[in-house]
């Protein structure tokens, strides 16, 4: 498995790792949905502020050990806890995400490679 599909799992499992902390709330499957994205771009923002000056290499070199990374996870894991409470299946959750992904912005290098890689891995 490439150092990309091994972010993009990454990142993908996060997201279901950290579904029910930090605010997150959500009613419908629909709402989930756009909690997951505000969850990507987060962290997206995150990347791009904090470690805007990191290479894609000096990222990858990290293995994903940073305090954006981990508020991700922490935060997908809330995500994946609502999405059993609110009986949505993880592919009706990725399906409604593949079709927002196009929304995703990044201001450095580094947060346009979080972007391929969540885009090209999925959920």
């Amino acid at each position: 498995m490439g150092t990309r599909s091994v972010i993009a799992v990454m990142l993908a499992l996060a997201v279901f790792v950290s579904a029910c902390s930090g605010g997150i709330s959500a009613s419908t499957c629909d709402e989930l949905i756009d909690e997951t994205m505000d969850l990507f771009q987060r962290l997206i923002d995150d990347v791009d502020s904090e470690f805007q000056d990191l290479t894609v290499e000096e990222f990858i070199a990290t293995g994903g050990d940073l305090p954006s990374i981990e508020t991700f996870e922490k935060d997908a894991e809330i995500i994946d806890e609502l999405a059993v409470e609110l009986g949505c299946s993880q592919s009706q959750i990725a399906s409604g995400v593949q079709s927002q992904l196009g929304n995703l912005t990044a201001e450095s290098d580094l947060g346009r490679f979080l972007i391929g890689a969540i885009r090209s891995g999925g959920l």
